[in-house]
């Protein structure tokens, strides 16, 4: 699936919901958000050439190590597709270990297995 090639600024409200933050993966079109609704901080991701099926799958997967899909749709303002996640307690794992550098040989296994785990659910879901 890929990212929107030139996101909207921040500021922006995507589907007259989500104010859009910054780029927290600005090559995946993944942003900060924030619920105009209930205050809460989430994340935003735009795409260009998902399907409806494959945005649908991930919307209804559910599992410990993956973020939940909270809504998908299409904003026409803005002319692309978007899923709004949660966003992860602590941080990505990305930002988790940019934080505390090389974690020690048992945890980076636990963290292997988790992120595999997490995978493979996916993967059944047909992602």
């Amino acid at each position: 699936m890929a990212s929107l090639p030139t996101p909207p600024p921040p500021g922006t409200l995507v589907n007259d919901r989500y104010a859009l933050g910054a780029a927290v993966a600005p090559e995946r079109g993944l942003h900060e958000a924030t619920d105009t609704h209930d205050g809460r901080t989430v994340r935003l991701r735009f795409f260009t050439d998902a399907s409806d099926v494959e945005i649908g799958a991930a919307a209804g997967l559910e599992h410990p190590n993956v973020a939940r899909v909270l809504e998908h749709g299409r904003d026409a303002g803005i002319g692309a597709r978007f899923a709004v996640f949660d966003r992860p307690a602590g941080g990505t794992l990305g930002e988790l270990l940019a934080q505390r550098g090389t974690p020690p040989p048992q945890l980076a296994a636990r963290m292997l297995r988790e992120a595999a785990a997490g995978l493979a659910a996916g993967h059944a879901a047909g992602l």
